[in-house]
């Protein structure tokens, strides 16, 4: 007595040839590739169209091992793709930090520089000034004195890593200023120390 075909409860006309392993349950071949896509199947032995061949079942099962490898190959390209637009992004942030970086090296290295030279003027004025004038009076003296001490003290905040015009709190510049006494500038470097007397 040949064994009953059972067909699909959806599709009426497509017998239930493949079993849905993860639902337990036959299916069709539609249904395979619709609502049952991600599932996990088994061939059922012995349940097939009715007069389909061993080699038809084959050519189906050829067929199905060719979707998952076209799968396989499908997902793996656009892992692919995703790892070299990563990488892109990646390598542009890098190259933004890096011309960020550099712009504020050199834009530290100008304003140091400018204060550099802003001191040296002064100090030369002040020099030139008591040379010129041996008598020159007190106040006079204490004005150029002032002038000075300011000019070092900017330059030494300027020149400490972590120090910049922006971020000088008025109690950082008491404390330098009040390092500072008449008559007397120090500038305090990495490199050296340097001692103004004015007499």
């Amino acid at each position: 007595m040949a064994e009953r075909v059972k067909y699909c409860d959806v599709h009426t006309a497509d017998p239930c040839s493949i079993m849905c392993v993860t639902c337990g349950k036959m299916v069709c071949f539609i249904c395979q590739h619709g609502t049952h896509r991600s599932h996990e199947f088994s061939r059922s032995k012995g349940i097939g169209v009715p007069g389909q061949s061993a080699s038809q079942q084959w050519r189906n099962d050829i067929q199905d091992l060719k979707e998952k490898k076209w799968d396989f190959e499908k997902g793996i390209d656009d892992l692919k793709l995703d790892v070299k637009s990563r990488s892109t992004l990646l390598t542009n942030m890098i190259m933004d930090l890096e011309k960020e970086t550099l712009a504020q090296i050199e834009s530290f290295k100008k304003e140091n520089i400018e204060t550099c030279d802003r001191a040296i003027n002064a100090i030369k004025a002040a020099c030139r000034n008591s040379s010129m004038i041996p008598d020159q009076s007190a106040e006079k003296r204490e004005r150029d004195d002032m002038v000075i001490k300011k000019e070092l003290a900017i330059l030494s905040l300027s020149t400490t890593p972590g120090f910049t015009a922006e971020i000088r709190s008025s109690a950082e510049m008491s404390e330098v200023f009040g390092q500072l006494t008449y008559g007397t500038a120090v500038v305090s470097s990495k490199a050296a120390q340097v001692r103004i007397s004015q007499k």
